[in-house]
């Protein structure tokens, strides 16, 4: 296996991407199907590192014993601006650190800007739905993101539509019946099971 045209990576992290592949090669031999699996999970490598416009190309040389894997790795777009559109009670800040936590915490080495992963803002919209129903907000829709690319693919500008509706809070709590404890008591545990369920 080559890899050629790969600038961002090296060849030990390109072959820990496609360990599996190229160990089944190493076992049952150099087939096109084995080839073509090899340069599908090198290319959702790349694209989990942010780079959506990243492509695979294998050719198996005469012979059969090599296999260049020629990697066109494209732009790799950072997040130049994040938009919530309809939010009214959760600021933007508080839903920022919701949507791009798993960027943040993946790729920690950026001081400026992240890149635009696609499968890492799609988890951040699922933690904005969870976000939003503990808070009581049981209604609140959270659709999927908007994105715009700049011309030359390097920025990204992602717009995240969301529908509040109502926020829902507990309102008195009546015990019934005999209890062995005080009412304040029990009202006291109550609030602490709510709070540590939200």
């Amino acid at each position: 296996m080559r890899f050629v045209g790969a600038r961002e990576f090296d060849e030990s992290a390109l072959r820990d991407a496609i360990a599996r592949q190229l160990s089944q090669i190493a076992e049952r031999g150099l087939k096109e199907t084995r080839a073509n699996d090899a340069a599908f999970f090198l290319e959702l490598f790349y694209r989990r590192h942010g780079y959506l416009g990243a492509s695979m190309h294998c050719e198996i040389l005469a012979g059969g014993g090599t296999l260049p894997l020629k990697i066109a790795e494209g732009p790799m777009p950072e997040i130049a601006r994040v938009d919530f559109a309809g939010n009214r009670q959760v600021t933007d800040e508080t839903l920022h650190d919701y949507l791009i936590g798993a960027t943040r915490a993946s790729f920690s080495r950026f001081l400026g800007q992240l890149p635009f992963v696609e499968a890492d803002i799609e988890a951040g919209v699922d933690r904005l739905r969870s976000f939003y129903t503990s808070q009581g907000f049981l209604h609140a829709q959270v659709e999927p993101t908007r994105v715009r690319f700049s011309r030359d693919k390097t920025e990204a500008f992602v717009t995240v539509p969301i529908h509040e509706g109502r926020q829902y809070f507990f309102g008195t709590v009546a015990f019934r019946g005999e209890t062995m404890l005080l009412e304040g008591a029990l009202s006291g545990r109550h609030r602490r099971l709510v709070a540590d369920r939200a």
